[in-house]
């Protein structure tokens, strides 16, 4: 999205979300799934409904995240929106569906991985917004403005982004179809992710679309369309297929897949992340204790993620 230069964002996030939210995961089911259509017929309705729900309510927090990446930049919002999902995505289930377990020590682990959480959310925040002041006298306000705003945008993001967790999780009945039809456990749930993909798509082809005719810019799609459409495709490449990667090494690992292997998934993403931010410059200008800060709210936030992990050894 850096290197956009003729398109707005909502005409790089409507391809991105097309390709990698409705093709490339029917493509991927259907390849897992020869007889999809068929395999699928024999459900209820009833039972796509978590799957859809659950895929609804996270493709609104993906355009907020897309939203929120283009105010503040990539390292912040990923540290914020990927810390709070992992947290939040495990927390929830575990009050939901067993209340009695938080005074217990998962419970409590949980509870003082989302304590950390937040102090690191807080710590990384009052460096953006430090960094914002540091770029100038003259538009620090406005800057600064610009940036708290993008900041609640990422928690919404945050708050909405475990619910991708949630359509899987309570997605059982359809992964438990495929395995019926002879699929593997790791194919069954290539099954379930169009439904929760294709949900999620509708918020962002919404929200877009109003953007596309607010500000005149559907003509955009016909400027320098190679360029841009390289851009939407890779997004969606790179994204699909580090989900997909994921799967594959948490079933590969055995028991401590969704556990450690989660943890090292979110910490490998909220660190790559942040490198790549400060290389292509969104620290640039941030004097040395500002980018101390940064580097402190950073630290705090693979710590809560780390005592999230050890929850799943439990």
């Amino acid at each position: 999205m850096k290197y956009s230069r003729t398109w707005r964002w909502e005409n790089t996030w409507l391809l991105f979300c097309i390709l990698a939210l409705l093709v490339f995961p029917w493509l991927v089911a259907l390849r897992a799934a020869p007889g999809l259509f068929h395999l699928l017929s024999a459900l209820p309705a009833i039972d796509f409904l978590p799957a859809v729900g659950f895929g609804f309510l996270w493709g609104i927090g993906q355009a907020a995240f897309g939203l929120g990446i283009d105010r503040v930049g990539t390292a912040v919002a990923f540290a914020i929106v990927i810390g709070m999902s992992a947290v939040l995505g495990s927390l929830i289930p575990l009050v939901v569906s067993q209340p009695e377990a938080i005074l217990q020590v998962r419970g409590l682990l949980l509870l003082a991985s989302a304590v950390i959480l937040a102090a690191g959310l807080i710590v990384y925040g009052k460096a953006g917004s430090q960094r914002e002041r540091d770029a100038g006298a003259d538009t620090a306000a406005r800057r600064v403005a610009h940036f708290r705003v993008g900041l609640w945008i990422c928690i919404i993001a945050g708050v909405l982004g475990g619910m991708l967790n949630f359509g899987f999780a309570f997605s059982g009945k359809i992964a438990a179809q495929a395995v019926a039809f002879g699929l593997s456990p790791i194919r069954a749930t290539y099954v379930i992710w169009p439904f929760v993909l294709t949900a999620g798509f509708i918020p962002n082809l919404l929200y877009t679309m109003f953007l596309l005719r607010r500000n005149h810019t559907v003509a955009a799609f016909a400027r320098a369309p190679f360029r841009e459409v390289l851009i939407s495709l890779g997004m969606a490449v790179f994204w699909l297929s580090g989900v997909q990667l994921y799967g594959v090494g948490a079933a590969v690992t055995g028991r401590f897949g969704t556990s450690i292997g989660f943890a090292v998934f979110m910490i490998t993403l909220i660190l790559w992340s942040s490198s790549l931010g400060i290389i292509t410059g969104e620290w640039r200008g941030a004097r040395p204790a500002t980018f101390r800060r940064m580097q402190l709210g950073l630290g705090i936030l693979v710590l809560a993620l780390f005592v999230l992990s050890i929850t799943g050894l439990l």
